[in-house]
């Protein structure tokens, strides 16, 4: 069960998803113009162009962001949220797309956080099973049972485990 909740956690990329977004995002822009879509002016003056390619760059931001380690993302997308805030309005569409992609992230994060969770209860029963008692802390758990305590994507810090009576 470990090895399987290990493969979801790591086969599961946001990174491969935003690439099918920006690719989206190219399709959906491309078939509304040549359907006729958008104001001529918007056309014309390139503002769609800028739009799209200031799309692109922040999905480009993302994917990149995407593929740092879990601990690190989560202030890389406040500072290009942030980012994103100050742009012009006349940058309609990456200011559109910011909150809904930003909510995936950190949807992803508590992904990452939840399987983390699930991994380390199963090594924490693990060691009850060997051991008859429970683990005063993680760091009992290694090296036999955990390489290392897995980090909290929310604040970089090692998982903590909370011993109750139950």
């Amino acid at each position: 069960l470990h090895t399987e909740l290990l493969h979801v956690r790591n086969r599961l990329r946001l990174d491969q998803g935003l690439i099918g977004e920006r690719c989206c995002l190219l399709d959906s822009l491309f078939m509304s113009q040549s359907m006729g879509f958008g104001t001529a002016p918007a056309r014309w003056s390139g503002l769609m162009d800028t739009n799209v390619l200031r799309a692109i760059e922040y999905y480009d931001q993302l994917e990149a962001v995407a593929k740092m380690e879990p601990q690190l993302r989560l202030k890389e997308y406040r500072q290009i949220e942030e980012e994103t805030k100050q742009l012009s309005v006349l940058f309609f569409i990456t200011r559109m797309l910011v909150p809904a992609v930003n909510t995936i992230a950190i949807v992803d994060l508590r992904r990452i956080a939840q399987l983390d969770c699930a991994i380390t209860a199963l090594e924490v029963e693990r060691f009850r099973s060997a051991e008859g008692r429970l683990a005063e802390t993680l760091e009992q758990l290694v090296p036999k049972f955990i390489e290392a305590a897995p980090i909290d994507p929310f604040d970089g810090k090692p998982l903590r485990m909370a011993k109750t009576a139950e």
